[in-house]
């Protein structure tokens, strides 16, 4: 159940990534693309602080 929930994460970052321009994210895409390979950080960390205007990082 727990990897479910953590390939979930992984996939629905991929998908938010690949469909925004660079300008809508912090930081360079190739870098989050990597950076969501780490377990549960990684996508975690990319919608907390990796996506431009939503409130969290403005």
């Amino acid at each position: 159940m727990v990897s479910l929930a953590q390939i979930s994460l992984t996939v629905a970052g991929y998908r938010d990534l690949a469909k925004r321009s660079a300008d809508e994210v912090e930081g360079s895409k190739l870098a989050w693309g990597v950076a969501m390979l780490a377990n549960w950080v990684g996508p975690i960390a990319y919608f907390a602080k990796g996506r431009k205007g939503l409130g969290l990082n403005d």
